[in-house]
């Protein structure tokens, strides 16, 4: 018997599925198929090609469409390219070449493997987030959350090589060492582009309530946008005419404040340093930085520094000492936290290590209070030693507390977001081509498979191309960068056909943004549905947008015009 020849014969098959499609757009009769919409995330194009861990995750949905396929759907699946960015960058480094061509070599190397497993994918609907036609979309977004008044410019800590000069990511921090170079890695505050998602909080928590999700998914998500309702409180510090302003959920405990904990990136940690503590201060601060947010969050071991300064409990009047620590992130709510030792675990411990002084200000029973072992962490309680609300239930006064602090001048009552970015109110702009990555080719796919009949046009007053990665020479550590960014006329299109928008999987805030904008419009509401969709597709603007938007006069004319096909 002749031995088994599995290449002879994956190429046989092979062929005759690129002559005769298994996924056709009509049925045996020539009847359009109900259209069913697959997408996965889209792999970044690495040098060392297709892994098993790829396939790992994408045979779930090359499984499901087929399964759709056999129940008479006409699968949309398509495959794209994740390619801008960090890995792009330092590979093109590390190899001594220019990342578009690189790029273009991984992706063609990968796509051939892809095609050797057969997955049903659908190649006409290909994506590459470093193509100008796909990318200048994403600079018209952010042109337009800018006008919106959602994108800002904001300092904020990032994980800063000396060496290399250029910030890097947390999974690019070996050992607090650069990956690179083995630098020691140290923060920096960098000014940078944030985008205010928080603006659109209340309407991602309402809208889950319309989804079919398994219900712990939607209760992580509801804790990803992490809405609380608490007070930020002022604190004048002593002796100066700074004020620390921090956020809590908890004004009832205002009371039991009795030290104050500053996150050592935080604008004032070096200024409030006193003479005799400015040299451990310096340390602590230079320590801190050698260390990832995540291990800071997960040291068991509570370390901190005293500044020497003091600042005033706005209620009691109280000195309250001011302490820096790495247990508090500066994108944590303002950088700075009150800190309630005798009704919060992480508080006590701190405060039993370095001997400050702990203050219940809640009880089960007044009348039989004890010395603390631990903290008292129950929420619901009678107030104790907090002056005018003794007596007052704990759970009540938590309601009126935000009001009663901001009728005083003290405080203000507030509502916060943590939206996935640690209690921050932002997140920042070069996270966003991990989001669009998700729902490029839902973007650009639909653009075949709507049936509106909508055109749009962008015209600019500056006649400049999208930006392009520039064909700079590279040597030593200097990074491919894009020229300054331009958003591109976009030649108007007509979109064809109903999408059937099955399991799609998308970031709503930034759908919600885009409906928005289009809803003031007055548009036909198909359109509002689809069309936004069929052209706004979102790469990655790495290094766009300084240039691209500081001025909002960049844009001269946005017209939409609706025609018929």
């Amino acid at each position: 018997m002749a031995a088994y020849n599995h290449a002879a014969v994956e190429k046989k098959w092979h062929d005759r599925w690129e002559e005769n499609t298994v996924n056709p757009k009509t049925d045996e009769n020539g009847k359009e198929k109900p259209k069913y919409y697959c997408l996965d995330m889209f792999p970044y194009p690495s040098g060392n090609g297709l892994h098993v861990g790829h396939w790992r995750g994408y045979v779930i949905s090359d499984v499901w469409s087929r399964y759709k396929i056999l129940q008479g759907y006409h699968v949309i699946h398509p495959m794209g390219w994740d390619a801008f960015g960090l890995p792009a960058e330092n590979y093109a480094i590390k190899m001594g070449i220019h990342p578009a061509i690189s790029t273009e070599e991984n992706i063609k190397n990968i796509k051939e493997q892809i095609k050797q497993i057969a997955a049903v994918y659908d190649w006409d609907m290909e994506v590459n987030t470093t193509d100008p036609d796909y990318y200048k979309w994403t600079q018209w977004i952010f042109a337009k959350m800018f006008e919106a008044g959602l994108a800002y410019e904001k300092e904020f800590p990032i994980n800063w090589c000396p060496s290399c000069k250029t910030g890097l990511a947390n999974e690019e921090v070996v050992d607090g060492k650069c990956e690179r170079c083995g630098t020691e890695v140290t923060k920096k505050n960098l000014r940078q582009w944030m985008l205010k998602i928080t603006a659109y909080a209340d309407r991602l928590l309402n809208d889950l309530k319309k989804l079919d999700w398994p219900e712990k998914v939607i209760k992580m998500q509801t804790d990803w946008i992490g809405k609380s309702y608490g007070a930020e409180v002022y604190f004048p510090v002593d002796g100066s005419d700074e004020t620390i302003t921090v956020y809590t959920t908890r004004p009832d405990t205002l009371y039991g404040a009795t030290f104050m904990v500053l996150s050592p990136e935080h604008d004032l940690a070096s200024k409030l340093a006193t003479d005799e503590n400015r040299d451990a201060v310096e340390a602590y601060i230079k320590a801190s930085s050698m260390k990832s947010n995540v291990d800071r969050l997960q040291d068991k071991d509570k370390t901190g520094v005293f500044t020497g300064s003091y600042c005033i409990n706005p209620l009691n009047k109280e000195k309250v000492p001011i302490w820096l620590s790495d247990y508090v992130l500066a994108d944590y709510g303002t950088g700075a936290i009150m800190c309630v030792p005798a009704h919060d675990d992480r508080d006590f411990e701190f405060a039993k290590k370095f001997g400050l002084p702990i203050v219940q200000v809640i009880a089960e029973d007044p009348d039989n209070v004890g010395e603390l072992t631990e903290a008292y962490t129950i929420a619901n309680g009678v107030m104790i030693n907090s002056g005018d609300w003794n007596g007052m239930r704990s759970e009540d006064l938590k309601e009126q507390a935000p009001h009663m602090i901001e009728e005083q001048g003290i405080g203000k009552a507030t509502v916060n977001c943590a939206t996935g970015s640690s209690h921050a109110s932002a997140i920042g702009a070069s996270r966003f081509r991990s989001f669009t990555a998700r729902i490029a080719a839902m973007l650009l796919s639909l653009k075949r498979i709507c049936r509106c009949g909508f055109r749009m046009s962008i015209h600019m007053n500056r006649q400049e191309p999208a930006s392009r990665l520039s064909q700079q020479s590279m040597s030593g550590s200097t990074r491919p960068v894009l020229s300054a960014a331009r958003l591109q006329s976009a030649r108007p299109i007509q979109c064809r056909s109903g999408p059937d928008l099955h399991g799609i999987s998308c970031v709503m805030w930034i759908i919600t943004i885009t409906m928005n904008w289009f809803q003031r419009k007055r548009l036909p509401s198909i359109c509002r549905s689809t069309c936004i969709s069929a052209e706004l597709s979102m790469p990655c603007f790495t290094c766009c947008i300084p240039a691209s938007i500081r001025s909002s006069s960049m844009i001269s004319e946005l017209s939409i015009s609706k025609s018929r096909s």
